[in-house]
């Protein structure tokens, strides 16, 4: 009897070992899509008709196309505050739905823009620093799997921290007087900022069996009536972005009251650095 409830016992601890990554991995899916952030309140608090005002330097994230408006050189500081609710809704587990809350604050937007004339055009440069995307996140849950011979539990934990940021090299002339052409060349360079996210994922799983259909009357021996195996898996990932891709507008000032303007941001192909380690303790 002592020999069947060791091997049991191995068997059960091997079982429990494959499965938690699954669990962990297919189970509990650790996403979270990045929020984009806007550059300047004033230009988020109109929404899309920024891009035919564009009026100040955050116009380089905008629609580069107006800046040609600015008539002195100007330096732009924009901070920024987010308040995050998260609704989760998991399919697998529907009594774990919970409500999470996070804030996070960082520089946005930073830029340095230069007006001059050129062969009796309006001109403009600038040299912008822009954080558009952020990936902030935390949170944790707990699941239960109950039936009359097996009971699993998982806490889990998670966290997700970083954001991606571009260098912009932003220039604008203004063809005609009531026309104006611009574009930002946006680098988006590891080398040149933190342009990195890391999430990291704790479990911790405790699975108990019943052994009580081990035992039979002619054994004299003490089997215990359950088995339960608890283990740590934690998962780390991090990744480096780096890229290119371009902002190209218009501003048309059609008449006194009425200007149209327009912006095409370039898609461009990213180079993406991944690294991934784990670590599993048995408890």
């Amino acid at each position: 009897m002592q020999k069947r409830l060791i091997l049991f016992a191995l068997f059960f601890s091997f079982m429990f070992i494959q499965l938690n990554p699954v669990i962990a991995q297919d189970l509990i899916r650790v996403t979270s899509s990045p929020n984009p952030v806007g550059s300047g309140a004033r230009a988020v608090g109109m929404g899309g008709a920024f891009i035919a005002v564009a009026d100040d330097a955050t116009a380089a994230s905008w629609n580069p196309g107006g800046l040609a408006q600015l008539k002195k050189p100007e330096i732009s500081l924009v901070g920024t505050w987010f308040s995050r609710i998260e609704d989760d809704r998991l399919g697998v587990t529907p009594e774990s739905e919970e409500t999470r809350r996070f804030s996070q604050a960082d520089i946005n937007y930073f830029s340095l823009a230069c007006p001059f004339n050129l062969l009796e055009r309006n001109m403009v440069i600038s040299l912008n620093y822009q954080y558009l995307y952020d990936f902030t996140r935390t949170g944790s849950f707990s699941t239960e799997i109950l039936t009359d011979e097996f009971q699993a539990n998982t806490t889990a934990d998670f966290q997700e921290d970083g954001g991606l940021s571009a260098l912009g090299l932003a220039y604008c002339i203004q063809i005609v007087p009531d026309f104006s052409f611009g574009f930002t060349l946006n680098f988006w360079n590891h080398g040149l900022f933190n342009n990195t996210w890391t999430e990291k994922l704790h479990t911790r799983n405790s699975q108990t069996v019943k052994t009580d259909f081990l035992s039979s009357e002619e054994s004299e021996e003490d089997v215990p009536d359950s088995l339960t195996v608890t283990e740590d898996y934690t998962r780390w990932n991090r990744y480096d972005f780096s890229g290119f891709n371009a902002n190209i507008g218009i501003r048309w000032r059609i008449s006194d009251k009425l200007t149209l303007g327009a912006v095409f941001k370039t898609p461009f192909t990213a180079d993406l650095k991944r690294e991934t380690s784990t670590e599993t303790r048995q408890l």
